[in-house]
C-alpha cells in the first residue's frame, strides 16, 4: 500500500478487479465538471485513473485535481471517441511491457483486470463499481456496465442484472484481455456497437445493472 499527498490510500496486494478507469472529455465544462468529481468519489483503493482531454478544453479542472489523477493525457486536437479507445489499448500496453521504477515500490507494477471506460456526461450512485463488477462473476460475459440505455431493450434477465445485444458508450467494462486482443480499429463514433458486436461474436453476454448510472450529457 502507499498513500499519495492527497492521503488517498492505493491497496491492490488483495484484489482481482482491479480497473484501469478511462475518463476522457471534449469540451461541456459544467457538465465535465460534475461527472468527473463524482467519479473521483467513486474510485476504488486498488483502481488507478487514466484521463483524456481531447483539445485541452478541461485541462484547468484536472490540473485543480491532478494529485487524484494516475495519468493524464491533454490533447490538442479531438480525435473523436474511437481514437481514444486505440489509444486506451496502447497505453494498456505499456503498462504491461514496461517495469517503470517509482518511488512506491509496492505498486511500480501495477497491471489492470479490467477496463472501465466512463464517459464525461455520466452520474453514477455510489460504490456504482463494486456493484458493476459482480456481473463479471456470472457465467461466460464478456461486457458489463451500470448504464440501461432505452434505445436498446433487454432480451433477458440474470439476477439483477439485464442481458443485452448492445453496450452503451456512457459506460463500457471489459477484461483486460478483450481490449488487447479487439482494440485495434475502430471508426470515430459508434464504439460501443462495434464492441457489441465483436463481444456478441465471441459467443459473450452483454449484462446491465440499471439504476446505477445515469447520462446528464
Amino acid at each position: 500500500m502507499y498513500i499519495k499527498e492527497d492521503g488517498r490510500q492505493h491497496d491492490n496486494s488483495d484484489y482481482k478487479d482491479k480497473c484501469l478507469v478511462c475518463f476522457f472529455s471534449f469540451g461541456r465544462p459544467e457538465i465535465t465538471k460534475k461527472s468527473f468529481e463524482n467519479l473521483l468519489e467513486n474510485i476504488r483503493l486498488q483502481d488507478r485513473l487514466l484521463v483524456i482531454d481531447q483539445c485541452g478544453l478541461n485541462k484547468e479542472l484536472y490540473i485543480e485535481y491532478f494529485d487524484r489523477i494516475d495519468w493524464l493525457q491533454v490533447w490538442k486536437r479531438n480525435y473523436g471517441i474511437g481514437v481514444v479507445y486505440i489509444f486506451i489499448r496502447k497505453f494498456l500496453e505499456s503498462l504491461i511491457g514496461i517495469q517503470v521504477e517509482t518511488s512506491y515500490t509496492d505498486d511500480k507494477n501495477w497491471v489492470p483486470d479490467y477496463i472501465n471506460i466512463v464517459e464525461s456526461d455520466s452520474i453514477g450512485k455510489k460504490g456504482w463499481i463494486d456493484r458493476v463488477m459482480k456481473g463479471f462473476n456470472l457465467e461466460n460475459v464478456g461486457i458489463v456496465s451500470g448504464f440501461d440505455s432505452e434505445l436498446y431493450k433487454p432480451i433477458g434477465k440474470i439476477n439483477e442484472f439485464l442481458v443485452k445485444k448492445t453496450v452503451c458508450g456512457v459506460n463500457i467494462v471489459i477484461r483486460k484481455d478483450f481490449c488487447l486482443k479487439y482494440f485495434n480499429v475502430f471508426k470515430e463514433w459508434g464504439q460501443d456497437r462495434q464492441i457489441s458486436i465483436i463481444n456478441n461474436n465471441t459467443g459473450k453476454k452483454i449484462l446491465i445493472l440499471p439504476g446505477e448510472i445515469i447520462h446528464i450529457g
